[in-house]
């Protein structure tokens, strides 16, 4: 599964999020983002072509990933699985008025 599916795939059938957001989040078209998404089910379903994995990158991906889930830190859950396990991101940067958002004086989350 590549990052953008995994991420996608997580986001929204581990958070349900709507599929704008996820597009939103990727940089993805609405029609891409659903799309990665059920590419993302056919894999697991197929069970094949699995990709090699850094077994240091993968562990780290796993720790910031609970981390940020027992923490409940929603906008660090984002960051984590927006991230590949080289550390590279899955898109560009995040747009304004996705995600929290925080300045001196005020932080918000966005809804979700």
């Amino acid at each position: 599964m590549t990052p953008p599916q995994r991420a996608a795939f997580v986001l929204r059938e581990g958070f349900g999020y709507p599929y704008e957001r996820i597009a939103g989040l990727l940089h993805l078209s609405l029609v891409n983002s659903r799309q990665q998404v059920a590419r993302a089910q056919r894999r697991l379903v197929a069970k094949r072509h699995r990709q090699p994995v850094d077994s240091i990158g993968h562990r780290r991906l796993v720790q910031d990933f609970l981390g940020a889930a027992w923490g409940g830190d929603v906008d660090r859950l984002e960051q984590v699985l927006l991230t590949t396990e080289s550390g590279r991101a899955v898109g560009a940067a995040r747009p304004a008025g996705h995600g929290a958002a925080c300045v001196p004086d005020r932080c918000e989350a966005a809804p979700m």
